[in-house]
């Protein structure tokens, strides 16, 4: 048993109750004082007033005094545990000590708006409801000196609930689920052995019980941090073992759903959540590859989607086999084409069904490792002007391929694949053309270039006319090197005995035909990469720099930027060319770009701060040296300049440690000494007037 401290901040005396039904809001605390305050401001302003706040902190700093600065603004609780035991732990102490016929929850970097508590009680009260939900505003925030900064805000859940719904994929953050307490008895409290997912391992089970309620309307704000400070951005290992356990925790009980409610689980995934993916998988025979396919697809992928066969006319038991997949699973769709409609028709047939934001189109010859999909979204959303990424794998044309891998069978597979996630995890390499053997996109710039060109008919060179598509609109094309898929390549050819050279040859002759003024062998970057050619294009933007050619060196860090969207480089030269151009709004949006592709980079903070301090946005400023003396402690000029800001503060014992820390690095730094001087004798004159 956790040992805890109580303090009743509040008594009858001082707080005035009001309403009808307590509500208690549980808030788990730990060395996040700062941000605690705004949680707590959000509910003290709140427009139903019976809350009581009870604040567990969870063997963190002392946060006393924060909480007791609301003590006749709310009715709080203030737990404190000896020894940390994360999240889940200091969930359940608080439930244990709660009073309210009803339970929410509020993590201490989160906040909810004001009529979230009423939003939900308007439900549960009127209702027989015992479980609502209402949907988040997700805000992405990116660090810069001591505080964080919002760059875009986004609502990634809003969908609605269907029985069975959490045995594929938690619907809701905690945050937006406001319940009744005795739920709990009956299905118990947070499973303290899971590090992360506990909230939907605890959804589950209430939802075997009674029905959720959707509230479509945005109620409260959760924070999601570059850096890896928050739970979802640090823990993405923990996260895709714990899936995998919760997976299957509960399998046997979601197929018994599908045994003896079979029409109504279906409609379970008839509403996908925004971001889901549907992957498109085209079969035409070679049945024992698309089983290994789909059992691979079956263990490894724990990304919310759905999967679409089409069927170009199979003969040898592929049709039968698939039909019953799609009888047995609901996300599962099937297309029976009576005749070989080709791969592009084919494929474009199964996207039109598509009923998600992003369609992977997916050959039935491969076989997939955990994180691949979770991986391949990440990477198509780390900018907007990303139009399809891909993995890399063992058997393709062009520079996906990875040769001599050190593998022999699945299992061999697998490990290689994890060493390559952990390895690579995050590595984007621009490409100007990549297979389609494994290629996601969303659906809407699918449509908006045609999808693909159903006059190369059984295959071939259709991807390669895709991606000129898709560049030619404006966007990039990326390989993903943390996701690598095992390709038997060509298996549909080989098992369907069609001339592979001579389709190769009818479809380039189509090709040639359509793309006259493109150089195949440079589109597959045969004897130069683009990643070389990027990097003498960024050579010659830095010299046209520094030779004052502002408006050269912008051109060639817009060819760059223009097949890599997130080169931390091109980024940072955009940035210094605008900044000596004096457009500064260009410039700071430049360097925070390139800290969102390089969130470790010292120049770019360093750069940010001159740009903040002509201005005269003085406290951005001092964020930004103070970011970049983190990142690189050994340089004088940064010290200096930020006890300049400091000085402008009037913070002169900041300044004197700045100019001394400047001083100690580099202790014939003439700017620093006089600087020393300069505030040491405006602090003695503040003194000796003090005294």
């Amino acid at each position: 048993m956790t040992p805890t401290k109580t303090h009743n901040i509040n008594s009858d005396d001082n707080f005035t109750q009001t309403g009808n039904c307590l509500v208690s809001v549980i808030i788990p605390t730990y060395n996040r004082p700062d941000s605690l305050k705004s949680t707590l401001e959000s509910i003290a302003a709140q427009t139903y007033k019976h809350i009581e706040a009870i604040v567990v902190n969870d063997a963190g700093e002392d946060v006393s005094g924060i909480v007791y600065a609301f003590r006749n603004k709310l009715l709080i609780k203030y737990l404190v545990l000896d020894v940390n035991k994360d999240r889940s732990a200091a969930r359940n102490t608080a439930i244990k000590h709660a009073s309210g016929q009803y339970i929410a929850y509020l993590d201490d970097d989160d906040i909810f708006y004001p009529e979230h508590i009423e939003t939900a009680l308007q439900v549960l009260t009127t209702t027989n409801h015992k479980v609502v939900y209402t949907d988040a505003c997700r805000t992405q925030q990116l660090k810069f000196g001591d505080t964080y900064q919002t760059i875009n805000k986004d609502v990634p859940y809003s969908v609605d609930y269907t029985r069975g719904v959490f045995y594929t994929t938690n619907i809701t953050p905690i945050l937006c689920v406001v319940h009744d307490k005795n739920c709990l008895n009956e299905v118990g409290i947070f499973d303290e052995s899971l590090p992360v997912l506990e909230d939907w391992d605890l959804w589950i089970r209430m939802a075997e019980r009674y029905d959720f309620y959707h509230i479509k309307k945005v109620t409260c704000e959760f924070s999601w941090r570059t850096d890896g400070t928050s739970t979802t951005s640090s823990k993405q290992e923990e996260f895709a073992r714990v899936r995998e356990l919760i997976y299957k925790r509960y399998n046997k009980k979601f197929q018994e759903l599908f045994m003896t409610q079979q029409t109504s689980a279906k409609s379970i995934f008839l509403t996908l959540p925004r971001k889901a993916v549907s992957i498109v998988i085209l079969t035409w025979n070679a049945l024992e590859y698309t089983q290994k396919c789909i059992l691979s697809l079956q263990a490894h992928t724990h990304y919310p989607h759905e999967v679409i066969f089409v069927d170009n006319a199979s003969t040898d038991g592929t049709v039968e086999y698939l039909r019953n997949l799609a009888r047995e699973y609901p996300w599962y769709k099937l297309v029976e084409n009576h005749e070989n409609k080709g791969f592009a028709a084919g494929n474009n047939r199964g996207v039109a069904l598509a009923s998600s934001e992003f369609v992977m189109l997916l050959n039935n010859d491969v076989l997939v490792s955990d994180g691949w999909l979770e991986g391949l979204v990440e990477s198509l959303e780390r900018d907007d002007k990303i139009g399809m990424v891909g993995p890399i794998t063992n058997s393709i044309s062009g520079r996906q391929m990875v040769r001599a891998v050190p593998y022999t069978n699945e299992n061999g597979f697998h490990d290689f694949s994890r060493r390559v996630r952990k390895t690579y995890n995050g590595r984007l390499t621009p490409r100007y053309r990549i297979a389609g053997f494994a290629v996601l996109l969303r659906k809407s710039l699918y449509n908006e270039v045609g999808g693909l060109d159903e006059s190369f008919g059984t295959g071939n060179y259709e991807d390669d006319d895709l991606c000129l598509k898709i560049r030619r609109k404006g966007y990039a094309i990326m390989v993903d090197e943390s996701v690598f898929i095992h390709h038997y390549k060509s298996q549909t050819f080989i098992e369907n005995k069609i001339d592979y050279r001579n389709s190769l040859s009818v479809n380039e002759s189509r090709f040639r035909e359509k793309w006259p003024d493109v150089d195949y062998e440079g589109l597959l970057e045969l004897h130069n990469s683009l990643v070389d050619l990027n990097t003498i294009l960024l050579m010659q933007g830095q010299q046209s720099l520094d030779l004052g050619n502002i408006g050269e060196a912008i051109e060639l860090f817009s060819k760059v930027l223009k097949t890599n969207p997130i080169d931390g480089n091109a980024l940072y030269g955009m940035g210094l060319a605008h900044q000596l151009n004096g457009k500064t709004e260009e410039a700071i949006d430049a360097y925070k770009k390139a800290l969102k592709a390089n969130p470790s980079s010292f120049h770019e903070y360093y750069s940010l701060a001159f740009v903040y301090e002509s201005i005269n946005h003085t406290d951005d400023a001092i964020s930004a040296f103070k970011k970049a003396a983190e990142l690189n402690n050994n340089d004088a000029s940064v010290y200096n300049n930020l006890g300049v800001l400091y000085f402008k503060k009037n913070r002169h014992n900041d300044a004197r440690i700045c100019f001394k820390n400047a001083l100690s690095i580099d202790m014939n730094y003439q700017e620093a000494h006089q600087n020393l001087k300069k505030v040491s004798r405006v602090v003695s004159e503040q003194e000796h007037l003090k005294a």
